[in-house]
């Protein structure tokens, strides 16, 4: 069957494999499925390397039907949309995971698709990335291993969704009959993976404000930084970082005080060290003007796009309004 569906090699196992059973509907027979598929994996030398997915639906009733003997080889995915897409706001995650741990079941869970009420524009991208954000600081507490967006290739101008509530031109990447375009929330996904680094950093916002904060690095290197920073609101904050005295625990603070006009940085302070003077990149996606309803026409398809910038770690940066902002760095 593999080979018929074109994939005439086994899959490659070294990776993370996943098998979703079914989608969005509830399937009894998961526990069955997930057994005749381990094996037959079994005989192959694979055993124990495949993941298998049951929708959300699947509920607690997984483990009445032996889904328990799956340990981490189990997943739920849960279907969300982006403005409820954060493990604070999502509940319902981190209540269901309450209840595998009590149940000694260490299945986890993936989110697969992000449904949202809002249109293709800056807004969306926003939201995304700050429920990324969410999901990274708070993954281990959820057991989310992995995140995608949904209604990712889409015709310019088509609404099938929500017929017309004008809310189902949601497309990340745009099409016509002789071009093709990406929106805001594709270039806030790409900016993400372009700066990914595996291990989280510990960030204090000292005046969080309107920002979502987070940072990470390659522990294996100890030279990689990636600082992601979400303005959701309507004013530009001024922001200074202050760094620990060693190298290996860079971004521990974020210092940002929101004055009158919104733009009053508070000074750096007690905490510099060789690592403020190193340079850094800034790649900026944000809204024109601060409109979180800026998009990409076919007309203008590059009007909202990322920029980039140089400036040192120990720089004030300035967070535009209804922005995305990634600093990277290579620690010496």
């Amino acid at each position: 069957m593999r080979a018929a569906d074109g994939h005439p090699q086994p899959y490659n196992t070294t990776k993370a494999v996943y098998f979703e059973i079914g989608n969005e509907i509830d399937t009894p027979d998961w526990a069955s499925k997930a057994a005749a598929m381990e094996q037959r994996a079994v005989a192959l030398g694979k055993g124990g390397t495949l993941r298998y997915v049951c929708p959300w639906q699947c509920g607690i009733e997984m483990l009445q039907q032996g889904g328990s003997r799956f340990g981490k080889q189990a997943y739920f995915d849960r279907h969300t949309r982006d403005e409820d897409a954060t493990v604070q706001a999502s509940s319902s995650i981190t209540q269901f995971v309450d209840t595998l741990a009590a149940a000694n079941f260490d299945a986890r869970v993936v989110i697969w698709e992000t449904n949202t009420g809002y249109l293709h524009d800056v807004e969306r991208a926003i939201m995304g990335a700050s429920s990324i954000a969410d999901l990274d600081r708070n993954a281990d507490a959820a057991r989310v291993d992995s995140r995608a967006a949904s209604f990712c290739f889409e015709k310019s101008g088509h609404d099938d969704l929500w017929t017309g509530a004008g809310k189902g031109d949601q497309g990340m990447v745009f099409f016509t009959a002789n071009q093709t375009w990406a929106q805001p929330p594709a270039y806030a996904h790409k900016m993400i993976k372009e700066s990914w680094q595996p291990e989280a950093i510990a960030v204090t916002p000292q005046f969080p404000g309107t920002l979502n904060i987070v940072a990470a690095g390659d522990a294996k290197t100890r030279q990689n930084l990636t600082i992601r920073i979400v303005n959701n609101g309507t004013a530009a904050v001024n922001v200074t970082l202050d760094f620990p005295r060693t190298r290996h625990a860079a971004a521990q603070k974020v210092r940002q005080q929101q004055g009158n006009n919104g733009t009053v940085a508070a000074s750096g302070g007690g905490g510099e060290s060789a690592v403020a003077t190193m340079p850094a990149k800034l790649t900026i996606l944000a809204g024109t003007n601060g409109n979180f309803s800026s998009a990409n026409k076919a007309t203008d398809p590059y009007a909202i796009v990322p920029t980039t910038e140089m400036t040192t770690l120990g720089s004030t940066i300035t967070i535009p309004p209804a922005s995305l902002v990634i600093i990277t760095a290579l620690l010496q």
